[in-house]
């Protein structure tokens, strides 16, 4: 709505735009003992997939050889044994350990500072961790399975639903493609019901002002932490902004450990005092940080007597 509200009052151009995403992570397998700040500089797409299989009813004690619940299993079952291909490299997660590498330690350091040789490695320890995961991959989630009618009717219709988080190196035709590829059976029908291509990648590069506000905001309120760009791995707001700017960014002003990764959308989900004190001094000090800006560099956006 407040895209639209900007729209009507002639606003079409925004400096830049800053949106939930990764909290400062008190522990990460990517720098051993620093706290890191990942801002999104872009955000995976969004693929929902119905696959369905139709057959005939019967009783059950006249089964066919296969029915549509086994047939679909099967096809589902293709899907999580076949995932999609290793992208690391191909977005912005490869600058993520360019910028990790000079506050490592040595082993570290040398991995990060030669990707050319070690992606590879990097790329297959990353796979093996669920948290590290999306970072390397378009990742495949089976979130529904529908079927049966009756405990002694086979069911003449079978449905799952298969939702992919797409890497900002794939296409949603590409990510299709693959998965009919993989199932490959005729009698699984492949239907799309929601498709959003990832993210443009912002800019981050030292040259990149808005990208540099964020960070030295976040070092203003977190000072022993490491800023660095990356692929954000859920979706946000940032998609009704696309056409307002191109520096979109994604980042939230609080502080999680390892055990706190459970409680999203869970049980005891919650945020200290103190963090959350912190949070409202990080959006007071963008909006102070950003105004200084603009007194320093030239505007893209508007005239801001037009800003709400």
């Amino acid at each position: 709505e407040l895209a639209k509200i900007l729209a009507s009052r002639g606003i079409k151009r925004l400096d830049f735009v800053l949106d939930e995403g990764f909290p400062v992570i008190e522990y990460s397998a990517l720098t051993a003992d620093k706290k890191i700040a990942m801002i999104g500089v872009t955000e995976k797409g969004s693929l929902t997939l119905e696959l369905s299989v139709a057959g005939s009813p019967g009783h059950s004690s006249l089964p066919p050889s296969e029915s549509p619940i086994g047939i679909l299993a099967s096809a589902v079952a293709k899907l999580e044994d076949h995932q999609q291909p290793i992208m690391f490299g191909k977005g912005p997660e490869y600058a993520t350990f360019q910028y990790l590498a000079p506050f490592v330690s040595f082993w570290y350091r040398l991995m990060y500072s030669n990707l050319w040789l070690f992606s590879g490695l990097i790329a297959n320890e990353m796979d093996q961790s669920r948290a590290m995961r999306p970072f390397v991959r378009t990742t495949t989630a089976v979130t529904k399975f529908n079927s049966g009618i009756k405990d002694n009717v086979i069911p003449p219709l079978a449905t799952a639903t298969v939702n992919h988080r797409i890497h900002p190196a794939q296409t949603v035709s590409q990510v299709v493609q693959h998965d009919r590829e993989i199932i490959s059976d005729p009698r699984v029908r492949i239907r799309i019901k929601v498709a959003r291509e990832a993210h443009p990648v912002s800019t981050f590069g030292p040259s990149s002002l808005p990208f540099q506000l964020l960070a030295h905001t976040i070092r203003q309120i977190y000072r022993d932490v490491v800023v660095v760009p990356g692929v954000f791995i859920a979706n946000t707001d940032t998609r009704w902004y696309l056409n307002f700017t191109s520096s979109l960014y994604r980042f939230i002003p609080t502080v999680i450990t390892p055990d706190d990764l459970t409680r999203y959308h869970g049980n005891n989900e919650r945020v200290s005092i103190s963090h959350y004190h912190q949070a409202v001094n990080f959006y007071y000090r963008v909006m102070r940080n950003a105004d200084l800006a603009i007194q320093q560099a030239p505007s893209t956006s508007p005239p801001h007597s037009q800003e709400l």
